[in-house]
Formats: C-alpha cells, sequence, structure tokens
C-alpha cells in the first residue's frame, strides 16, 4: 500500500461480492440453510462496504453492486415490490460524475459521443409533436437512454474495469444458479417454469455468459494456469446452461452473435485458439445433454415458431407503414412511442415491434437507426483495435447486443445501455495503462 491510501478493492472484495450474490441466489431458491443464508449474507455484505471505505473505486463497485441489484431483481426477486430500490443508486451515480467532472475531469471517446449525442438529440427532437401524457415509462425509457453515459463516466481506470465487470459477472452467475435450482426443483418444466418473463431473465444471464467466455479466451491465448482456466471454463458452463433452460429464441441469437465474434477473433488470431472453439463447442454440447437442456431446440422446431409466425407480420407492417411516410417522418420518424400505437392498431393487444432497429426506424427515422448502429460499429472498430481481455469483452457485449436487438425492443431497458456504458467504459480505458494504473497495480 503507497501513502496514497488503498486503491484498489482487492481480491477479498471480489469474493465478497460474488459470495453475496451467489449466496443471495441459492437462499431465494431455498437451497440454503436460513440459519446460514442469516450469516453468510451479512458477513458479506459487511466485507463489500469494508472494501467500499478501504478503495478509491467507489463509482466503480457502485456500478457493479447497481448491476448486481438489478440481476436479481428481475429473476429471484422479481415478485418482491420495492418502490424507490434503484433511487438510491442513480443519486450515487449522478455525485459520482459531478465528483469525476470537478476532480479527475470526465474522459470520453469523441468518436463515441458523436454519434450517441446524436442520437440523443434526434430523440429528443420527436417529442415535439408527442401529445400522450409523460408517464413514468416515458421517462423510464428517455433514463435508459442516457444511462450509457452515466455508466461510461463511472470508470476512471482499467482497474476499474475489472472490478466492474467482476461484479457483474457475480450477479449473473447468481441469477444462474437460481434458475439451475429453480429448475431441477419443478422437474425441469417449460422454459425453466419460473414465474418472470425467460426472455428477460435470459438477456440477464447472456451478458454474463459472453463475459465469461472472453475472460476464458484471454486465459487460453495467454497459456495461462490450467486450474483457474478451468474454473472460468465451468464459470461460463454454468451460465450456458442456465441459458438453455430458458428456452429463449430471440435471446439466442443474441448469444450466437457474441459468441460467435470471440470464436472468429480467437481463429483470426492464432490456430492455436481453436482450444477455445472445441471448449464453446464442449460447453454447449453438454448443456443440450443436460436435464432441460432440449427445451431451446424444441421451440426452434415445433410447429409454432414465434419469432417466424407471428413477429414477421408486426415487422412488415412496421416497416410497410414507415415507407409510406413523408420526407420528414421518413428521415426523423414518426415521433416517440408511436410504434406503440401502430402495433396496437394492427394486432390487437400487442405493442412491442420485436425489433429495436424498427422501432427506432419507425420513431426516429433512417436518421435516429442509423446513429444507433453507429455508436455500436465505432465502438467494434475500438474493440478490434485491442489486443487484450478488454478488446475481446468489448466485442462479445456489443455483439451480444446488436443481436438482442434484432428480435427483442431490448434498447428500451436500462440493462441494454448499462452493458453499452460498460462497452464504452471498455473502448476508454482499456488501451495503455492509464495514470494512476500502475500505482494501483502495486498497492
Amino acid at each position: 500500500m503507497t501513502a496514497e491510501g488503498p486503491t484498489r478493492p482487492g481480491t477479498a472484495l471480489w469474493l465478497a461480492g460474488a459470495g453475496t450474490a451467489l449466496v443471495v441466489g441459492l437462499a431465494a431458491s431455498r437451497s440454503l440453510p436460513v440459519a446460514l443464508a442469516l450469516v453468510a449474507v451479512p458477513a458479506a455484505a459487511a466485507a463489500v462496504l469494508y472494501g467500499l471505505v478501504r478503495t478509491r473505486l467507489r463509482a466503480e463497485i457502485v456500478v457493479g453492486l447497481y448491476w448486481i441489484t438489478y440481476d436479481l431483481y428481475l429473476s429471484v426477486f422479481a415478485g418482491v415490490d420495492v418502490p424507490g430500490l434503484f433511487y438510491p443508486f442513480y443519486a450515487l451515480l449522478f455525485l459520482a460524475v459531478v465528483g469525476r467532472l470537478f476532480g479527475s475531469g470526465l474522459r470520453a471517446d469523441p468518436r463515441v459521443l458523436w454519434p450517441y449525442g446524436a442520437f440523443l438529440f434526434v430523440v429528443a427532437a420527436s417529442f415535439l409533436d408527442f401529445t400522450a401524457a409523460v408517464d413514468f415509462g416515458v421517462l423510464q425509457r428517455v433514463l435508459a437512454y442516457l444511462f450509457g453515459a452515466l455508466i461510461l463516466f463511472q470508470v476512471g481506470s482499467r482497474r476499474g474495469l475489472d472490478t466492474v465487470t467482476g461484479l457483474a459477472l457475480a450477479g449473473s452467475a447468481a441469477t444462474s444458479v437460481w434458475v439451475i435450482v429453480s429448475a431441477a426443483r419443478a422437474g425441469f418444466g417449460y422454459r425453466g417454469d419460473i414465474a418472470m418473463d425467460p426472455n428477460v431473465v435470459a438477456f440477464l444471464i447472456g451478458i454474463g455468459a459472453i463475459m465469461a467466455a472472453a475472460w476464458l479466451l484471454d486465459r487460453i491465448r495467454r497459456r495461462q494456469g490450467l486450474a483457474p482456466t478451468m474454473a472460468v471454463a465451468l464459470l461460463m458452463a454454468v451460465h450456458v446452461y442456465a441459458f438453455l433452460l430458458l428456452a429463449s429464441r430471440g435471446v439466442s441469437l443474441a448469444l450466437a452473435a457474441g459468441g460467435l465474434a470471440l470464436m472468429v477473433r480467437a481463429v483470426r488470431e492464432s490456430r492455436r485458439n481453436l482450444v477455445f472453439v472445441a471448449v464453446m463447442a464442449v460447453v454447449a454440447a453438454a448443456g443440450f445433454a443436460l436435464p432441460g437442456g432440449q427445451g431451446l431446440v424444441q421451440r426452434f422446431t415445433g410447429e409454432r415458431v414465434e419469432s417466424g409466425g407471428s413477429r414477421f407480420p408486426i415487422w412488415e407492417a412496421t416497416y410497410t407503414s414507415y415507407g409510406e411516410g413523408d420526407l420528414g417522418s421518413l428521415l426523423l420518424g414518426h415521433g416517440f412511442d408511436s410504434s406503440k400505437s401502430l402495433v396496437a392498431r394492427n394486432f390487437a393487444d400487442l405493442t412491442s415491434t420485436h425489433n429495436a432497429f424498427l422501432q427506432m426506424l419507425y420513431e426516429f427515422g433512417v436518421l435516429g437507426v442509423a446513429l444507433f448502429v453507429a455508436i455500436h460499429v465505432v465502438l467494434l472498430r475500438r474493440a478490434a483495435a485491442l489486443r487484450n481481455r478488454y478488446g475481446l469483452l468489448m466485442v462479445g457485449i456489443v455483439w451480444f447486443l446488436l443481436g438482442g436487438a434484432l428480435s427483442l425492443n431490448i434498447p428500451d431497458d436500462f440493462a441494454y445501455w448499462t452493458a453499452l456504458g460498460l462497452a464504452m467504459a471498455l473502448g476508454v480505458w482499456g488501451g495503455e495503462a492509464a495514470p494512476g494504473d500502475e500505482l494501483e497495480e502495486r498497492s
């Protein structure tokens, strides 16, 4: 430790965060004795609080704890209503940005900020003819769009990147364990037999699966220790199996996009990285062979394939209506939330386009959707230049997000922009070591 004080969360905090999340997941599945849970959860939480006091990475830890809370609230505790649960997180994140603004300053890649800022401007312009009431749902969606920048400015070092990704993995691991245990207790019923939306839970787990896969590839390409590498492979396998139990066709396209992008990058870098491709194949095969793992295949081969049977007409109606607009609506769209009323008029109780690109095309025009895609393209170009684990994380996350947007309106959700904000931060801090990183490594 240097004279300037503690600067890193340390292994103990990582283990405490992961332990807290896993214990909560097991306790919620009623697979952990109540007496043990009452001792373990407060103990792990106390270790996290101790780490917050002892580190300068408070903003990054808050992001990680927010990620864990978000994952568990939408999965393990989906039936529990806690009004205002996330308000303290929003306040802390905002205060951290103010602190950085008047302290070390805010750092971002202007090549990303330009399309991002322009996209937000188009979103603001879409309210010019907005006649509906600005309800809580509208405010949440707008705040979600801003959340990417808010997450970006929380990270101030490469050590901060490791902290956020480590705690995010803890949250998705807890959710994965809960899904597996819950499915086993229910006899591996349809889509894990969980009460909440399986697509939402699958998306949360899928992000973790991609992070674990990128971490595994990094260990393989650097020829690190066999035992730790196998532990990371097991972590990824837990995510993949839980994902398969949920049998989400839409999110499976996202996971396939992210996984394939990582495999292509692995092979292009070195043929020795074919070990990673082999491990991915073994993990997938094992997942399909385990109880309940065939649910995804059955949903793709069933009589009613929702992605084609009911979504294609929605996509066709949305695109046709967009094409019939005037020049102004072609460029800037029909206005915020207008796609919902369009779908409702044509498909009874439905309101979702089930495709984020078509939703943005209709609401924000070709300019809006082009700027949205441009954010991701810039990030992928930056990821290609990073020949380290941060570049791998960027590749996997961005392709996963793009794949998820093909069949879900997932950019309306905070999870999308939280992950995208992390990807933007990876692009900023994932290159050469920034000032302070060397100090943190020595502490």
